[in-house]
């Protein structure tokens, strides 16, 4: 009995055996369906290709999203397959891709590239037509806008969209300051050679010199100083003036200067001064002129006075010596007064535009330090008589008769004739 036991064991180990083997053939025999691997040494699947359920793409249609599961993330056993055959994805794009997964690795995103080609712009050149202001340079415009936009999409979830814009203005403008030309000026004289040689004439009254020294300068090293001493109401009235009405290439007796033109100098005013008589002349125009017995004689047209404006003040004052007929009038008439005062101690610039005219066309307008201070127009700038004309003259002066302190000094430099207006930056 026991031996029959033993035998009928034996038997059923045979069978099974012989059954373990035939499964084995028949599993080894069977191909594996569409779109699974079978792992070699542990029998497990992994899904590599799930775009049509995932995303239930009908027959015909694209699918955009193919290998990706729901939510964007790759469907695949949790345990790693190192022995792996992957199935060519489904790549949506110019170009198919396909994907190697090394041993051990989960396979990465499909990635879809796509390059747009950089557009650029030509550039852009504007000329502005020359602007009306004598010397200043055109105003050139030039843009160049290049623009390149390159988009780099990785599947599924990141975008990366890179764009690259410069512009690049480049404007030249005019200064704001013109530049004179130097044929628009006539004449200067900033007495850097220490004398007063480029004067016309110096005329002198009373008791007062013109001296050129090294004290102080607007420019350079040299300056002139007027003086005047005993400037105290006794009837002498002394005064320096420096003229000038010849010398000035183009321009020729009787019009030896320009009908229109500018006139102007530095002052240095050291300190306040009493303005007790009734007038302190620094700045003028004159008619020179040879009567029928053949004297010369010249009287003033216009004048620039200082003016004691009170306690530690001091203005400028313009003041006609013409009358209704074109005859001088020593009582002169008082016409603009400056709304600024004249600085003490620093250097000062007056410049003054003078139109000649017997008529009432004549202008006189004047600049303080580049501020115009007043702007005279329609009146008589020149004297008519029946005598042989002369000369145009114009003088930068100190003649008074009486102030507090009768005798002082005040510095010139940097005097200009010129077609143009300088302003005070001219030196």
């Amino acid at each position: 009995m026991h031996n029959r036991r033993v035998e009928s064991a034996r038997i059923l180990r045979h069978w099974t055996l012989a059954l373990a083997v035939v499964m084995l053939l028949f599993a080894w025999t069977t191909p594996a369906s569409s779109g699974e691997t079978i792992a070699a040494d542990r029998g497990t699947k992994t899904h590599s290709n799930l775009s049509a359920k995932a995303n239930k793409t009908k027959p015909g249609e694209t699918n955009p999203g193919a290998g990706w599961g729901k939510g964007g993330r790759v469907k695949s056993d949790p345990k790693p397959n190192p022995t792996t055959t992957t199935v060519p994805a489904t790549t949506t794009g110019p170009s198919a891709a396909t994907t190697t997964t090394a041993p051990g690795t989960t396979a990465p995103p499909i990635t879809t590239s796509t390059s747009t080609a950089p557009t650029t712009t030509q550039p852009t050149t504007t000329t502005a037509p020359p602007p009306t202001t004598t010397g200043a340079p055109p105003t050139t415009t030039t843009t160049r806008t290049p623009r390149a936009t390159t988009t780099t999409t990785r599947a599924p979830t990141t975008t990366t969209t890179t764009t690259t814009t410069t512009t690049t203005t480049t404007t030249t403008t005019p200064p704001t300051t013109t530049t004179v030309p130097p044929s628009s000026i006539l004449w200067s004289e900033g007495h850097e050679a220490g004398n007063t040689n480029g004067w016309s004439y110096i005329a002198i009254s009373g008791n007062a010199n013109a001296r050129v020294t090294n004290e102080r300068s607007h420019t350079g090293n040299y300056a002139n100083r007027l003086t005047i001493k005993d400037a105290n109401g006794s009837g002498s009235s002394p005064g320096v003036r420096m003229e000038k009405h010849d010398g000035i290439p183009g321009y020729s007796d009787p019009q030896n200067l320009p009908r229109e033109g500018y006139y102007s100098v530095f002052y240095y005013f050291p300190q306040h001064i009493d303005h007790d008589g009734w007038f302190w002349n620094v700045f003028q125009w004159k008619r020179a002129y040879v009567t029928s017995s053949g004297n010369h004689s010249r009287h003033p047209t216009w004048v620039v006075n200082v003016l004691d404006s009170g306690p530690g003040r001091m203005t400028l004052m313009l003041e006609s010596k013409v009358d209704g007929n074109n005859k001088y009038k020593p009582n002169g008439t008082r016409e603009a007064t400056a709304p600024i005062d004249v600085p003490i101690g620093k250097w000062v610039h007056l410049e003054c535009f003078y139109k000649w005219s017997m008529d009432a066309t004549g202008r006189i307008t004047c600049w303080q330090d580049g501020a115009k201070i007043w702007d005279v127009r329609n009146v008589e700038t020149d004297l008519n008589y029946s005598y042989l004309f002369d000369k145009w003259q114009w003088s930068v002066n100190s003649y008074a008769a009486d102030t507090t302190p009768s005798t002082h000094s005040i510095w010139i430099d940097d005097a200009a004739i010129s077609l143009q207006r300088l302003g005070p930056n001219w030196k």
